[in-house]
Protein backbone atom coordinates (compact mmCIF):
# COMPACT_ATOMS: atom_id res chain seq x y z
CA UNK A 1 0.00 0.00 0.00
CA UNK A 2 2.85 2.27 0.20
CA UNK A 3 4.55 2.09 -2.47
CA UNK A 4 0.98 2.71 -4.25
CA UNK A 5 0.39 5.97 -2.58
CA UNK A 6 4.12 7.23 -3.30
CA UNK A 7 3.39 5.88 -6.72
CA UNK A 8 0.06 8.05 -6.74
CA UNK A 9 1.93 11.12 -5.26
CA UNK A 10 4.28 10.75 -8.29
CA UNK A 11 1.38 10.40 -10.50
CA UNK A 12 0.18 13.71 -9.09
CA UNK A 13 3.36 15.75 -10.08
CA UNK A 14 3.60 14.19 -13.28
CA UNK A 15 -0.22 15.77 -13.97
CA UNK A 16 1.22 18.85 -12.46
CA UNK A 17 3.88 19.16 -15.03
CA UNK A 18 2.24 17.85 -17.98
CA UNK A 19 -1.88 19.34 -17.62
CA UNK A 20 -2.67 15.94 -18.07
CA UNK A 21 -3.65 13.22 -15.46
CA UNK A 22 -3.14 10.51 -18.62
CA UNK A 23 -0.38 7.39 -18.17
CA UNK A 24 -0.32 7.41 -14.42
CA UNK A 25 -3.20 5.01 -13.81
CA UNK A 26 -0.97 1.51 -14.57
CA UNK A 27 -1.24 -0.98 -11.52
CA UNK A 28 1.48 -3.62 -11.19
CA UNK A 29 0.07 -7.00 -9.62
CA UNK A 30 0.69 -6.63 -6.05
CA UNK A 31 -0.62 -3.00 -6.18
CA UNK A 32 -3.75 -4.40 -7.96
CA UNK A 33 -4.66 -7.17 -4.73
CA UNK A 34 -3.64 -5.20 -1.78
CA UNK A 35 -5.20 -1.79 -2.58
CA UNK A 36 -7.67 0.21 -1.04
CA UNK A 37 -10.15 0.89 -3.48
CA UNK A 38 -12.16 3.39 -1.43
CA UNK A 39 -8.67 4.84 -0.68
CA UNK A 40 -7.56 4.93 -4.32
CA UNK A 41 -10.80 6.55 -5.19
CA UNK A 42 -10.87 9.36 -2.60
CA UNK A 43 -7.17 10.13 -3.78
CA UNK A 44 -8.37 9.94 -7.01
CA UNK A 45 -11.17 12.46 -6.38
CA UNK A 46 -8.82 14.97 -4.02
CA UNK A 47 -6.45 15.32 -6.89
CA UNK A 48 -8.96 15.73 -9.45
CA UNK A 49 -8.84 13.08 -11.83
CA UNK A 50 -11.54 11.67 -14.01
CA UNK A 51 -13.72 8.83 -12.03
CA UNK A 52 -13.51 7.05 -15.57
CA UNK A 53 -9.69 5.97 -14.68
CA UNK A 54 -11.16 3.35 -12.68
CA UNK A 55 -11.31 1.86 -16.23
CA UNK A 56 -8.09 2.05 -16.74
CA UNK A 57 -7.51 0.12 -13.42
CA UNK A 58 -9.88 -2.54 -14.47
CA UNK A 59 -7.97 -2.71 -17.58
CA UNK A 60 -4.43 -3.06 -15.90
CA UNK A 61 -5.78 -5.47 -12.88
CA UNK A 62 -7.40 -7.76 -15.59
CA UNK A 63 -3.87 -9.05 -16.34
CA UNK A 64 -3.83 -10.69 -12.42
CA UNK A 65 -7.47 -11.62 -12.77
CA UNK A 66 -8.15 -8.91 -10.43
CA UNK A 67 -11.17 -6.75 -10.06
CA UNK A 68 -11.07 -3.32 -8.68
CA UNK A 69 -14.21 -3.05 -6.06
CA UNK A 70 -16.17 -0.49 -8.24
CA UNK A 71 -18.59 0.57 -5.63
CA UNK A 72 -15.64 1.34 -2.91
CA UNK A 73 -13.65 3.29 -5.52
CA UNK A 74 -16.83 5.44 -6.16
CA UNK A 75 -17.45 5.84 -2.90
CA UNK A 76 -14.27 7.17 -2.08
CA UNK A 77 -13.93 9.24 -5.04
CA UNK A 78 -16.99 11.36 -3.72
CA UNK A 79 -15.85 11.90 -0.47
CA UNK A 80 -12.32 13.42 -2.15
CA UNK A 81 -14.45 15.35 -4.52
CA UNK A 82 -15.43 16.72 -1.57
CA UNK A 83 -12.38 18.12 -0.45
CA UNK A 84 -11.14 18.92 -4.20
CA UNK A 85 -14.14 20.60 -5.01
CA UNK A 86 -13.36 23.39 -2.32
CA UNK A 87 -13.68 27.55 -3.16
CA UNK A 88 -9.58 27.51 -1.93
CA UNK A 89 -9.03 24.60 -3.70
CA UNK A 90 -10.65 26.39 -7.32
CA UNK A 91 -8.45 29.69 -6.37
CA UNK A 92 -5.48 27.73 -6.27
CA UNK A 93 -5.76 25.58 -9.32
CA UNK A 94 -7.35 28.56 -11.30
CA UNK A 95 -4.38 31.18 -10.51
CA UNK A 96 -1.71 28.54 -11.53
CA UNK A 97 -3.28 28.57 -14.93
CA UNK A 98 -5.02 24.64 -14.40
CA UNK A 99 -8.20 24.05 -15.94
CA UNK A 100 -11.21 22.78 -14.85
CA UNK A 101 -12.46 19.62 -16.39
CA UNK A 102 -15.98 19.83 -14.68
CA UNK A 103 -15.78 16.84 -12.88
CA UNK A 104 -17.52 18.50 -9.68
CA UNK A 105 -21.19 17.79 -8.97
CA UNK A 106 -23.77 20.54 -9.29
CA UNK A 107 -23.77 20.99 -5.24
CA UNK A 108 -20.35 21.31 -5.25
CA UNK A 109 -19.44 22.85 -8.46
CA UNK A 110 -20.25 26.84 -7.58
CA UNK A 111 -18.27 27.18 -4.83
CA UNK A 112 -15.42 25.42 -6.52
CA UNK A 113 -16.08 27.65 -9.50
CA UNK A 114 -16.81 30.88 -7.13
CA UNK A 115 -12.58 30.35 -6.08
CA UNK A 116 -11.34 29.01 -9.96
CA UNK A 117 -12.89 32.03 -11.77
CA UNK A 118 -10.90 34.17 -9.71
CA UNK A 119 -7.94 32.66 -9.56
CA UNK A 120 -7.74 32.57 -13.52
CA UNK A 121 -8.44 35.67 -14.21
CA UNK A 122 -5.36 36.32 -11.95
CA UNK A 123 -3.59 33.96 -13.63
CA UNK A 124 -4.38 35.61 -17.13
CA UNK A 125 -3.52 39.14 -15.85
CA UNK A 126 -0.45 38.33 -14.06
CA UNK A 127 0.26 36.16 -17.50
CA UNK A 128 -0.46 39.60 -19.79
CA UNK A 129 2.07 41.44 -17.35
CA UNK A 130 4.49 39.39 -17.89
CA UNK A 131 4.45 38.81 -21.70
CA UNK A 132 4.23 42.52 -22.17
CA UNK A 133 7.24 42.78 -19.49
CA UNK A 134 9.15 40.11 -21.55
CA UNK A 135 8.41 41.87 -25.29
CA UNK A 136 9.76 45.16 -23.33
CA UNK A 137 13.11 43.33 -22.68
CA UNK A 138 13.35 41.82 -26.11
CA UNK A 139 13.10 45.26 -27.40
CA UNK A 140 15.00 46.93 -25.40
CA UNK A 141 17.75 44.49 -25.86
CA UNK A 142 17.09 44.95 -29.78
CA UNK A 143 17.94 48.84 -29.11
CA UNK A 144 20.97 48.07 -27.38
CA UNK A 145 22.26 46.28 -30.43
CA UNK A 146 21.45 48.64 -32.93
CA UNK A 147 22.70 51.51 -31.14
CA UNK A 148 25.93 49.60 -31.19
CA UNK A 149 26.13 48.66 -34.52
CA UNK A 150 25.00 51.90 -35.66
CA UNK A 151 27.98 53.38 -33.60
CA UNK A 152 29.84 51.06 -35.19
CA UNK A 153 29.29 52.31 -38.95
CA UNK A 154 29.52 56.00 -37.73
CA UNK A 155 33.13 55.29 -36.52
CA UNK A 156 34.12 53.12 -40.45
CA UNK A 157 32.34 56.38 -41.84
CA UNK A 158 35.09 58.74 -40.90
CA UNK A 159 37.35 56.63 -40.53
CA UNK A 160 40.99 57.71 -42.60
CA UNK A 161 41.24 55.17 -45.56
CA UNK A 162 37.30 54.46 -45.75
CA UNK A 163 36.93 54.32 -49.87
CA UNK A 164 34.71 56.17 -51.40
CA UNK A 165 32.27 53.37 -52.50
CA UNK A 166 32.23 51.88 -49.13
CA UNK A 167 31.33 55.22 -47.69
CA UNK A 168 28.13 54.91 -49.91
CA UNK A 169 27.21 52.02 -48.54
CA UNK A 170 28.01 52.88 -45.41
CA UNK A 171 25.37 55.63 -45.48
CA UNK A 172 22.83 53.83 -46.74
CA UNK A 173 23.38 50.66 -43.58
CA UNK A 174 23.39 54.11 -41.21
CA UNK A 175 20.62 55.87 -42.49
CA UNK A 176 18.77 52.12 -41.95
CA UNK A 177 19.39 51.63 -38.73
CA UNK A 178 18.79 55.61 -37.64
CA UNK A 179 14.98 54.59 -38.66
CA UNK A 180 15.17 51.52 -37.01
CA UNK A 181 16.34 52.80 -33.85
CA UNK A 182 13.33 55.34 -33.88
CA UNK A 183 10.88 52.99 -34.51
CA UNK A 184 12.32 51.05 -31.79
CA UNK A 185 12.50 54.21 -28.95
CA UNK A 186 8.38 54.34 -30.27
CA UNK A 187 7.98 50.71 -29.47
CA UNK A 188 9.55 50.82 -26.08
CA UNK A 189 7.61 53.62 -25.37
CA UNK A 190 4.00 51.99 -26.00
CA UNK A 191 4.96 48.71 -24.50
CA UNK A 192 6.30 50.95 -20.95
CA UNK A 193 2.54 52.48 -21.51
CA UNK A 194 0.94 48.67 -21.88
CA UNK A 195 2.71 47.35 -19.30
CA UNK A 196 1.90 50.17 -16.89
CA UNK A 197 -1.57 49.29 -17.75
CA UNK A 198 -1.59 45.53 -17.50
CA UNK A 199 0.50 46.45 -14.00
CA UNK A 200 -2.33 48.69 -12.83
CA UNK A 201 -4.79 46.67 -13.66
CA UNK A 202 -3.82 43.63 -12.03
CA UNK A 203 -2.72 45.08 -8.88
CA UNK A 204 -6.25 46.81 -9.01
CA UNK A 205 -7.79 42.97 -9.45
CA UNK A 206 -5.67 42.01 -6.51
CA UNK A 207 -6.90 44.48 -3.95
CA UNK A 208 -10.13 42.83 -4.53
CA UNK A 209 -8.96 39.51 -2.93
CA UNK A 210 -9.15 38.37 0.51
CA UNK A 211 -5.05 38.81 1.00
CA UNK A 212 -4.38 34.75 2.30
CA UNK A 213 -5.93 33.67 -1.59
CA UNK A 214 -3.08 35.57 -2.95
Amino acid sequence: MRAFLLKMRGCTLLALMTATLNGCAAMNQQECRVSDWHTVGFEDGAKGANVTRIGDYREACAKYSVAPDLDSYRSGYALGLQAYCQESNGFRIGSSGGRYEGICPPQLERQYLQGYRPGHQLFELRAGVNNTGGRLTATRNALHENKQRLAEKEAALIEEGTPVEQRAILGTEIYKLSKQQGALENEIVDLERELAARQDELDQFQSTLAYERW
